[in-house]
């Protein structure tokens, strides 16, 4: 659970305050170089939902990449809508109780 409510928060603060995602990726990459930092922030910014829904897609996607170095991602065929019921009552309650604090 805490895990993905840390990707939910990043997720929605990495779309609305760039100036602050700069600040940290300089802070852990130890960079400072603006043209490298908006590198690493356009390729991200795309990729990262700002709400944490998973469609068939980004699914497949993990599974492609867990396939390298775990035969059994090939053989699965799982569908967004077999995830189940308790990762949508878990979407829910993190969203609602979201306490908007940011630790640096």
């Amino acid at each position: 659970g805490q895990f993905l409510r840390a990707m939910a928060e990043a997720g929605k603060i990495i779309h609305t305050d760039k100036e602050f995602v700069y600040k940290v990726m300089g802070k852990y990459l130890r960079l400072s170089d603006r043209k490298v930092l908006d590198a690493a922030y356009n390729g991200e910014v795309k990729v990262l939902e700002t709400k944490l829904q998973m469609n068939d897609d980004g699914f497949q996607s993990i599974l492609d990449e867990v396939s390298r170095v775990d035969p059994r991602a090939k053989r699965s065929r799982r569908k967004t809508s077999s995830i189940g019921v308790s990762w949508m009552k878990w979407k829910r309650a993190a969203s609602s109780t979201s306490s908007g604090e940011r630790v640096e």
